[in-house]
């Protein structure tokens, strides 16, 4: 994704992406999740450890991100967008329900189907 480095760092979306491109040599996901949550609700679930450079920035940056995702996301059918405001169980199932959609569509594809 380049929504940290784009968007977050200001280096604008194309210019990641085509870095991005050339670094994996065009190889992408077949499904990525976005486990979305306000932004405080994730700082008040995030232990209180010592936190890393990036959960430390202060000011919008969190919120650019995760709107930034959500963009993505919007323009993207393989980014799968679940409520992380639900229980852990709740989460998992939705996870696992669109990885094994993938799955069974990408054995379908190997068996010519």
């Amino acid at each position: 994704m380049y929504v940290y480095q784009g968007i977050g760092r200001k280096l604008g979306i194309p210019v990641v992406k085509i870095i991005n491109d050339i670094a994996c040599k065009g190889l992408e996901p077949d499904i990525t999740f976005i486990l979305d949550l306000d932004v405080k609700k994730g700082e008040e679930r995030t232990p209180k450890k010592k936190k890393d450079r990036i959960e430390q920035i202060k000011g919008s940056f969190h919120e650019d991100i995760r709107k930034g995702y959500l963009r993505l996301a919007k323009k993207d059918p393989k980014i799968i967008i679940v409520d992380a405001e639900e229980s852990e169980k709740k989460v998992c199932e939705e996870v696992l329900k669109y990885t094994l959609g993938t799955i069974k569509q990408k054995r379908r594809k190997c068996n010519g189907k």
